[in-house]
């Protein structure tokens, strides 16, 4: 009886640790991307880039960068929630995930420049709730596997009486 349960909880305790290798994986992947977006919203709206072939040309490159890198977020992130469904849904129904950027429009004056620019600043933040989301669902994990070394050795103690 007492050998099944200690056999049960370092089955649970070694599941328990590779959701949390994944989750830190997961959690410095969007760090990453994350800068990468921050990066693509970074640069200055020159007056002689805007309307004209060479502008748009490096606009529609960045929203592609920028999508790109939310991309590999959303795979990550939908692969890491249908492995957690299977310890815990609640848990699992915590990770956000963030969208792409809307597809890329001709640029014709400042206004519209700065609210391109805008757009990709807002998915940094979009990606920066999924990094909390992950961070939230890391530490609910760590809290499960302190419990779990809390009971195997409650159960040691008292096999030892």
């Amino acid at each position: 009886m007492i050998e099944e349960k200690l056999n049960e909880l370092y089955k649970r305790q070694v599941e328990v640790d590779k959701y949390i290798k994944d989750a830190r994986k997961i959690y410095n992947d969007i760090l990453i991307s994350s800068r990468r977006v921050g990066k693509s919203s970074d640069f200055t709206g020159k007056k002689f880039l805007r309307g004209n072939i060479v502008g748009d040309f490096l606009r529609a490159n960045k929203n592609h960068n920028a999508n790109k890198s939310i991309g590999r977020i959303q795979e990550e992130l939908l692969d890491f929630h249908s492995n957690l469904l299977l310890l815990d849904e609640k848990l699992a129904n915590k990770l956000y995930l963030p969208s792409k950027v809307s597809e890329y429009s001709n640029i014709n004056g400042k206004i519209a420049d700065i609210a391109f620019r805008s757009k990709l600043r807002m998915k940094e933040v979009d990606i920066s709730k999924s990094a909390r989301s992950v961070q939230k669902v890391l530490m609910k994990l760590l809290s499960e596997k302190r419990k779990i070394a809390y009971d195997i050795r409650k159960i040691k103690e008292y096999k030892d009486l």
